[in-house]
């Protein structure tokens, strides 16, 4: 499907021309980031988090929602692995970084500014107080977080050579190999198991943080789960398509902004952000809503949706690995 969408767009653009299809790309992607994506993993978010409530407990609805939130970087490498692309493991790795900006900076600021235009300072003094309350909690999230996203970086150049830190781990080689992959999968589920380790000890310690969100919207629907699956599968279809596009039509200019590998680059940047922009919409609803557990949910949309990222980069190498063994030659 993304091979015949890739080759629509490329006949697309020869009949409008690199200016017309530039103006056509950005509306595609501002669909994909605005409506899209979105509202169908809304749609999945809440009907996971509802199963999760009515199944196994309200306990697991923090781990079912961030991990759901996830569910479009999933989609988006798994169908780069279906066109041979090894860059597709750029977008859970790099949705890491958009992480931290989009839901420990971008997100509570967002909130605040709306509560000062609507003249709500209450909610503005009552939400610093919470996070001058929760100030550990806060630190957990955001020091997990952040040695996430190196361990991510660090797995990025592993796995692709693709080193997105300034060179720190010794720039851009090609070094894709069995060995590689293999330590890039053991390196992510390394990661995810110290994770939950982790956790588990915060769950001990503070049992009300995940027994106790706000269940608002999250309706047990198998149907909701499925549709908003099947709605975010064509949607990372249609966004890799594009990004294979690119890379033919704007080969020199993408080349010397994010170097040989020009697919990888795209992921782990753009490709990153659109996949990220989900659990923005979580991190916003939940910061609003003014209580540790909410609170403990929004800062998750960063720390817990980073652990999910590594883990389905972990995955990624394996099947690459996979791969790789059977003959196959993985395009950056």
């Amino acid at each position: 499907m993304t091979e015949a969408i890739t080759n629509l767009f490329l006949r697309l653009h020869e009949t409008i021309g690199a200016s017309g299809y530039g103006i056509f790309s950005a509306i595609v992607t501002a669909a994909l980031c605005i409506l899209i994506i979105p509202r169908t993993t809304d749609l999945m978010v809440d009907s996971a988090a509802g199963l999760a409530g009515k199944y196994l407990g309200n306990e697991k609805r923090t781990l079912v929602i961030n991990l759901s939130t996830n569910t479009p970087e999933f989609f988006s490498m798994i169908v780069a692995f279906f066109m041979l692309r090894l860059g597709g493991i750029g977008n859970p790795l790099g949705s890491n970084l958009a992480n931290l900006y989009l839901m420990f900076l971008l997100a509570p600021l967002w909130v605040v500014l709306l509560w000062k235009i609507k003249g709500e300072g209450e909610k503005v003094s009552a939400f610093f107080a919470l996070v001058k309350k929760e100030k550990k909690l806060v630190l957990w999230h955001v020091l997990a977080g952040l040695m996430l996203y190196l361990l991510a970086t660090f797995t990025l150049w592993v796995t692709t050579g693709e080193d997105k830190l300034g060179g720190i781990f010794g720039g851009n080689v090609n070094q894709v190999g069995k060995i590689w992959l293999m330590s890039g999968a053991l390196l992510c589920t390394g990661a995810v198991f110290f994770f939950l380790a982790a956790e588990v000890q915060l769950k001990k310690d503070r049992r009300e943080l995940f027994s106790d969100i706000d269940d608002e919207g999250q309706n047990p629907s198998w149907m909701g789960l499925f549709v908003g699956m099947a709605g975010l599968i064509i949607a990372c279809s249609v966004m890799n398509a594009l990004f294979v596009s690119w890379e033919n039509v704007y080969s020199t200019f993408l080349t010397g902004i994010l170097g040989a590998a020009v697919f990888t680059g795209l992921q782990y940047f753009l490709g990153a952000l659109v996949t990220s922009l989900p659990e923005m919409t979580v991190a916003t609803r939940n910061f609003r809503r003014l209580s540790s557990p909410d609170l403990n949910t929004a800062l998750g949309s960063a720390s817990y949706s980073n652990m999910s990222n590594v883990g389905i980069a972990g995955i990624g190498a394996l099947i690459a690995w996979i791969l790789t063994c059977l003959g196959f030659n993985l395009i950056p």
